[in-house]
């Protein structure tokens, strides 16, 4: 499934200059614009990007343990490959 900005999505059918013919019905770019406004929607959040960070420095001493680069959080039980921070939820795919 993919998510699109409806107004994005109706300013490419403009563009696209939509002109068709369908069972006897005509439909144009402006059409389906419209059309675009009765679509439902979806409940979406942005997706945060983040990475681990080594080490961890917790009251001036270092620990070998990673904590995210969004948030600072150290999650419990926590490796390099893990792949989302459980405390902001940030993905860890940043480089």
């Amino acid at each position: 499934m993919k998510y699109v900005e409806i107004d994005a999505a109706k300013e490419a059918a403009r563009r696209a200059e939509v002109d068709a013919d369908y069972d006897g019905r005509r439909f144009n770019a402006e059409c389906v614009a419209d059309a675009l406004d009765f679509t439902p929607t979806a409940d979406v959040a942005p997706i945060i990007h983040a990475h681990w960070v080594k080490p961890t420095v917790i009251s001036g001493r270092a620990f070998n343990v990673p904590h995210c680069s969004h948030c600072d959080g150290v999650p419990c039980g926590v490796s390099d490959d893990t792949k989302y921070c459980a405390i902001c939820g940030a993905r860890m795919d940043e480089s």
